[in-house]
């Protein structure tokens, strides 16, 4: 499990950029960390503080996400976490005779196709923590 005070990381490296945008990115944080493989990340940017504008009371920094990824890879001291967005999800029902009842027992799958959706206009220095 992540340690909550080694977060947020921050994005090292680009990677995989030859598609207009890149799927794969480093973080400065690995299994010296708590990060494993197949955990979930968020990849975010760090916006303006915003304030109640009834009370006046700080409501906190907004993040603007980038997107949320896998980690593919963890060493010691940095991990790769891949884009784990797609451009099409499939819904398909494993036995169409069961209904409505099939999908309360959870009957239903969803696959994901198509090409990995980039993180949005990532940058080195951008921020990661686990979700």
């Amino acid at each position: 499990m992540s340690n909550s005070n080694n977060f947020p990381a921050k994005v090292v490296k680009l990677m995989d950029g030859a598609s207009g945008g890149y799927e794969t990115v480093v973080i400065n944080r690995g299994r010296d960390d708590g990060i494993t493989e197949g955990q979930h990340f968020i990849i975010y940017q760090l916006d303006e503080e915003i304030l109640d504008p009834d009370t006046g009371e700080s409501l906190g920094v907004l993040e603007i996400p980038k997107g949320e990824g896998v980690v593919m890879h963890a060493q010691e001291k940095m991990a790769v976490i891949r884009s784990n967005k797609f451009g099409e999800t499939v819904v398909t029902k494993s036995n169409p005779h069961l209904g409505m009842l099939g999908i309360a027992l959870g009957a239903e799958t969803r696959e994901q196709k198509g090409k990995i959706i980039p993180f949005k206009k990532v940058r080195q220095g951008d921020l990661a923590k686990p979700i």
